[in-house]
């Protein structure tokens, strides 16, 4: 492949200006946040408290992790539910899942533990370099997305639609996923 099919140069194209609107905010600290090479995975206490200190910023929604990577990611992502259910706090819970069942079965365990919605995060890396790399053709995407968010929504789960390494897809692409 050459170079110019593996990065897409958003820069060399004009974009249009956004207009303005208000903007809610999502908070990663404790799912993207955690993965740093220097960064400690922190108590499930800490965690809770975080949560607690991010419904006094008026954060509205934040990321309690990916429970369906191991034992100890269920665990806390439930643990954080079960404080935002148990004290009726004002922010959503979202879960990140990569575009497999297996990923998103964990969300659906902690969404009915706690009683609350979990938004399933569900995401893709969408660039040629990820293509290349996992070996996958757009058709292969389109159908682990196509099957990932049916699993989900038939599973009374709300959905976001993520797309990793956006700024090196085609736009082309990025359509035809979304």
């Amino acid at each position: 492949m050459e170079e110019h099919e593996l990065i897409y140069d958003w820069n060399a194209r004009g974009l249009p200006t956004p207009a303005i609107r208000i903007v809610d905010l999502d908070d990663e600290t404790l799912r993207d946040g955690l993965q740093s090479a220097s960064a400690s995975d922190p108590s499930d206490e800490d965690k809770i408290e975080l949560v607690h200190l991010m419904v006094e910023l008026g954060i509205l929604s934040a990321d309690i992790g990916l429970p369906g990577a191991n034992a100890r990611a269920f665990a806390s992502a439930r643990a954080i539910a079960l404080e935002i259910a148990g004290h009726h706090l004002p922010i959503k819970a979202n879960c990140a899942a990569r575009t497999v069942p297996r990923d998103i079965a964990p969300i659906v365990d902690v969404s009915q533990a706690a009683g609350i919605p979990i938004e399933a995060s569900l995401f893709i890396g969408s660039s040629p370099i990820r293509r290349l790399v996992e070996k996958w053709d757009v058709d292969v995407m389109v159908k682990r997305v196509e099957e990932s968010v049916t699993f989900a929504v038939e599973r009374n789960l709300p959905v976001m639609f993520v797309t990793e390494d956006t700024t090196r897809a085609d736009p082309d692409v990025l359509r035809t996923l979304y």
